[in-house]
């Protein structure tokens, strides 16, 4: 098995948000904006290293759902 062993791996979110010069300053709204972002990379993570400790069992796993992170939340549909 390559990598660590299963529940073993430390992960760490990254999310980052910038205020646009034309928007009020306003920290505590870029505070959850990168916490979110965090947190959805974060899950991204998850979701790859449980593919993978599913692949080192044997069981199928499904990484089609998968999607890079851009740092960004798709904002369209919303």
């Amino acid at each position: 098995m390559e990598g660590p062993a299963p529940g073993t791996n430390k992960l760490t979110g990254h999310g980052a948000a910038r205020c646009a010069p034309q928007d009020d300053d306003v920290p505590e709204i870029g505070d959850e904006l990168a916490a979110a972002r965090a947190m959805e990379n974060l899950g991204e993570q998850l979701k790859r290293t449980a593919y993978g400790d599913m692949k080192a069992v044997g069981a199928p796993a499904r990484q089609d759902s998968l999607k890079p992170y851009t740092g960004r939340l798709d904002m369209e549909g919303s």
